[in-house]
């Protein structure tokens, strides 16, 4: 069951990591050889178009998002209920003299997967409101009887991330494994285009690649929308080594994850969103969709 656990964290995070190079795995204390490439000659190239190579896409002078923003999703393997999954922008904050949102998304087994396996985990990520990438980040997981907690502080002006007493070196504007979709949705989802989005993770530094295949009209539980659907590569190992997920994002401006789909070597994953709450606003609005006609 533990492919269970890693696919609702990956479901409602958007964990989808390609490793950038050997060389940027390395410990800040370790100094790079010269073979390998020096964290100041990588950039971060997120371009709507792939080929250009420059910095990264102007910040939006709106963001689609703000305090008060939760989506709930039931996650489902193989058609059968596996637990649920939230995305929840719970405050604004001042960390370290930055204004930051606290996104907190929560993860867990229901009861009938709780007998086999289960789970409750609680992601949190400080995101920076002016620079849109990530300052601090929390994992606890809570599996069965045991619990674990790890935190990492990111040092963004410095390039470094510092995780139990050690530094490493990452790429400017990198994001962590929960403030990465909430970026995803600053950026101009253009149909035929690519986005590229670096990633820290277990302690190494990822690119996300990722295709904006088309646009579709789709049915979930909280109701019908227009979307733009986008398929992240794969790259990594582990249960999702031969699969491959999709995303359908509203078409607006919002650019809401309505759905996400990954299929895996036994089955598929599918989160579909239940229902939603607008930032600024406590209405909970569910089996509405967008209001236009088929």
């Amino acid at each position: 069951m533990l492919g269970i656990r890693t696919i609702l964290t990956i479901l409602c995070c958007g964990i989808l990591l390609d490793p950038v190079s050997p060389g940027f795995t390395q410990n800040l204390f370790d100094p790079f050889t010269s073979e390998r490439k020096s964290i100041l000659e990588a950039r971060v190239v997120v371009p709507a178009n792939p080929e250009e190579n420059g910095s990264r896409p102007k910040i939006p002078r709106t963001l689609p998002f703000g305090v008060g923003e939760k989506m709930i999703f039931s996650v489902s393997w193989s058609g059968i209920d596996a637990g649920t999954a939230s995305l929840e922008v719970k405050e604004l904050l001042s960390y370290e003299g930055h204004e930051v949102f606290r996104i907190v998304s929560v993860a867990k087994t229901n009861k009938f997967f709780s007998v086999f396996y289960k789970m409750h985990d609680t992601l949190e990520s400080f995101f920076d409101t002016k620079g849109l990438f990530s300052r601090r980040y929390q994992k606890i997981e809570r599996e069965g009887n045991s619990e674990s907690s790890r935190e990492f502080i990111f040092d963004q002006e410095q390039n470094r991330v510092f995780y139990k007493g050690q530094a490493y070196y990452t790429l400017p504007g990198v994001q962590d494994e929960l403030s990465l979709i909430y970026y995803a949705r600053t950026l101009d989802l253009q149909v035929g285009n690519f986005i590229y989005i670096d990633v820290f993770s277990s302690k190494k530094n990822w690119r996300v690649k990722a295709q904006v295949l088309r646009k579709e009209r789709i049915t979930v539980p909280a109701g019908t929308y227009n979307t733009v659907v986008v398929e992240p590569e794969i790259k990594f190992h582990g249960i999702l080594e031969s699969g491959n997920m999709t995303i359908w994002f509203t078409d607006d401006e919002r650019k809401i994850p309505v759905k996400m789909k990954s299929n895996i070597k036994i089955g598929s994953i599918e989160a579909k969103l239940e229902k939603f709450q607008l930032a600024g606003t406590l209405e909970t609005v569910s089996d509405k969709g967008d209001g236009e006609e088929e």
